[in-house]
């Protein structure tokens, strides 16, 4: 049984802390305003910021040529947490282990709703990792609605300031991003090591990384599954190929969709759907990607997207 009591001394707790520390109340699901400028005098160690900023919202293109996306429900992914579950912006969607999950109610109102606001939408598409059964609406006690994925319920956290962020997660102790696993005993997004991974720019789109961010590009005049690279030389110095040897891949990727070609060097290379992966020598860090574009045959590698009727 829920202590209200305890419940209660968390928001107060809480409240206190992000009040004085931010100053943000959400304005709309995607728009923090930032209300007021104090001086930080309590402690943020109940918040754990994570700076990287690599998002995505699963989606699936005709060609491999990332696009933007057409959910309303996507899948991010950082390496410190995992996949975890986002609106349709990239804004991390998160889950409070005060809920009970399945019973139809929140534990979150008040001033506990201003800083984490619940999340509603009512037209529901999702990518094709996710099923549309896991998700279901309850009505909060003011009347509004807000959805649930495997019975629990969903909200942003007011002072992620921007899509990408995680500034909830672990805060308390009890608020979490919510992960896409199946199961309600696994919602909370861990801290699983990766070597792929998935992220999300505007006006790129979805598009693979490796294991820490950094963008994966696809060479359009390469030829897939004929298990060459058409790259070498000058242009593998501007493009190095992508290769690991131990493929852990998040929800979302295929794993059976990678492959693997050896060079005339005798060094191997990754492939995804038999196109050869490879990086971008001027991208200086994680989350860059000068390389999309550039002369008109060099993108970042996305998934392919469903079709619509």
């Amino acid at each position: 049984m829920v202590n209200y009591r305890t419940v209660s001394v968390i928001f107060v707790v809480l409240t206190i802390i992000f009040a004085a520390s931010t100053g943000y109340l959400l304005a709309s699901p995607t728009t923090v305003t930032q209300t007021t400028t104090a001086t930080q005098t309590t402690t943020q160690s109940a918040v754990q910021t994570v700076t990287q900023t690599t998002t995505l919202t699963l989606s699936q293109t005709a060609t491999q040529i990332a696009g933007p996306s057409p959910f309303t429900v996507g899948i991010a992914f950082k390496p410190s947490i995992g996949g975890y579950l986002t609106n349709s912006s990239g804004w991390t969607l998160y889950l409070f282990t005060i809920d009970v999950p399945n019973n139809g109610t929140s534990a979150c109102y008040g001033q506990c709703a201003q800083f984490w606001p619940p999340f509603y939408v009512s037209d529901l598409k999702l990518p094709p990792t996710l099923n549309a059964s896991s998700f279901k609406v309850i009505t909060r006690t003011d009347g509004t609605k807000q959805s649930t994925y495997n019975g629990w319920p969903l909200y942003y956290f007011a002072p992620d300031k921007q899509a990408g962020q995680t500034n909830g997660q672990g805060v308390g102790g009890v608020w979490y991003a919510i992960s896409p696993a199946a199961q309600p005993a696994f919602q909370i997004a861990g801290l699983p090591s990766y070597t792929l991974g998935l992220a999300y720019k505007s006006p790129i789109g979805l598009y693979l990384t490796n294991g820490s961010g950094w963008t994966l590009y696809l060479f359009t005049i390469d030829a897939p599954n004929n298990g060459t690279s058409a790259c070498y030389g000058d242009c593998a110095k501007a493009w190095p190929p992508f290769y690991t040897s131990n493929l852990k891949v998040p929800l979302g990727l295929n794993a059976s969709a990678f492959g693997m070609i050896t060079r005339t060097d005798g060094s191997n290379q990754l492939t995804y759907n038999g196109y050869p992966l490879y990086y971008f020598a001027p991208d200086k860090q994680a989350g860059d990607t000068s390389g999309q574009g550039v002369g008109g045959v060099w993108f970042a590698y996305s998934l392919p997207v469903p079709k619509t009727k």
